[in-house]
């Protein structure tokens, strides 16, 4: 009883930022989604330069800042990665907002995101009403680009 009852598996609730970044299956699919993303399969000419340029960036991050144990490993390849590729920026942020469902930029986004699946759970039309999260996701997105826009380090503000 005490196993099914734990809360990581109450998936109603958000791992926090602080949780995200000791995750390595977090690390993991955050690589991962960023080398396959699009709508379509990507080709193997297509990985091939997302993974070299994946690579650059990590050598670029540990050649021009210091990284320890204690650094925020995500936030200096991100913000590495949004310099190195600014072309790329978008679809960086885009995956790093879906999956961390906001977050690291929001201190809402995980009462949202539980009032959304407790409400799809409990069949609540009013609360399936995607409208809500989708202006958050926009907002979010709009955010992160204006403030990288202006030169900010924006992951640094993040919300751990």
């Amino acid at each position: 009883m005490r196993v099914q009852l734990d809360k990581s598996r109450d998936f109603a609730t958000l791992r926090d930022a602080n949780q995200l970044l000791q995750s390595e299956g977090f690390y993991a699919t955050f690589f991962f989604s960023l080398m396959v993303r699009g709508a379509s399969a990507p080709t193997e000419d297509v990985i091939r330069d997302r993974q070299d340029r994946l690579l650059a960036t990590l050598a670029e991050m540990f050649r021009s800042q210091p990284v320890d144990a204690d650094s925020p490993f995500l936030s200096h390849f991100v913000e590495t990665f949004m310099q190195s590729y600014p072309a790329d920026a978008g679809e960086l942020v885009d995956v790093l907002l879906d999956l961390s469902h906001g977050v690291f930029v929001d201190p809402r986004a995980a009462t949202m995101w539980r009032e959304q699946y407790l409400g799809a759970l409990r069949f609540d039309l009013a609360e399936r009403n995607n409208e809500r999260i989708n202006n958050a996701r926009s907002e979010w997105k709009e955010d992160f680009r204006k403030r990288t826009a202006l030169g900010e380090q924006v992951l640094s503000k993040m919300q751990f």
